[in-house]
């Protein structure tokens, strides 16, 4: 029973360590995202002051 508990446990930590691992990489994205829309509105933002 003890055994059966601590692989339980195992396979709850890995379950979460995977999830963990997906948001941090989603979260680098929606950063990387974050930062090129920054860029583009301030590409667009010297266009219009140019026009």
């Amino acid at each position: 029973m003890g055994e059966e508990i601590i692989s339980m446990i195992k396979s709850l930590e890995n379950t979460m360590n995977e999830r963990l691992n997906r948001q941090d990489e989603m979260l680098g994205q929606l950063i990387k995202m974050a930062v090129d829309n920054n860029a583009r509105l301030e590409r667009i933002e010297n266009a219009v002051n140019r026009i």
